[in-house]
């Protein structure tokens, strides 16, 4: 092998297990290397992705994605034909790299769903901790039941999440990633240098 030839960065990981992906936490960030030119990325992403609709006629067939694909960005989500307040919002940086074009995904819960998970298990914690305020001690039958229902709740959460966050993301590997190309495993600790380019 030529030892000048440019080399694309080589893959931190195997996608993480299923199990994995039905605990964590409701946001996914890491990076593709795909061999494709950064306007080829860009092409591709705009060939698959629609202009985002208010109405959608149920229950018919559809593929891709909808949203906003600009020069070096997208934010964009899977076009479904139901309400999923589960499905994640996609942004992509789009960067150069050597050999290719690096970009940096990250995913998060629609925000209806996280105000709505937030209210319901901080009103389960006010339920839990009320009869302490009250001098009346920490009453385990009431914090019992809670603290199973939070648990609940947040697996519930994490699942339906993860599960579109890995279809997403193997839609996002037919799309950008050719023969050859890579990509990193997930990661929840980012460059602190790139957190803004995922500020949304």
């Amino acid at each position: 092998m030529d030892s000048g030839a440019i080399q694309m960065p080589p893959a931190l990981g195997p996608e993480p297990p299923l199990w994995r992906d039905l605990v964590a936490l409701p946001w996914r960030r890491y990076e593709i290397f795909s061999h494709l030119a950064p306007a080829e990325v860009v092409a591709a992403m705009r060939n698959a992705t629609e202009p985002r609709r208010w109405f959608r006629r149920p229950f018919r067939a559809v593929q891709g994605f909808e949203g906003i694909v600009a020069e070096d960005s997208f934010l964009v989500n899977r076009v479904i034909g139901y309400q999923n307040w589960f499905l994640p919002f996609v942004k992509g940086r789009i960067e150069a790299a050597p050999g290719g074009t690096k970009i940096l995904i990250s995913m998060r819960p629609h925000l209806v769903a996280l105000v709505s998970m937030a209210a319901f298990m901080s009103g389960l914690i006010a339920m839990m901790f009320l009869p302490v305020l009250f001098h009346r001690g920490f009453q385990y039958a009431v914090a019992l039941p809670c603290s199973l229902a939070i648990a609940c709740g947040y697996l519930f959460f994490s699942a339906a999440f993860g599960l579109e966050a890995r279809w997403v993301r193997e839609m996002l590997h037919k799309l950008l990633l050719p023969s050859g190309a890579q990509i990193s495993s997930i990661s929840r600790v980012v460059d602190p240098a790139a957190r803004n380019l995922f500020r949304y």
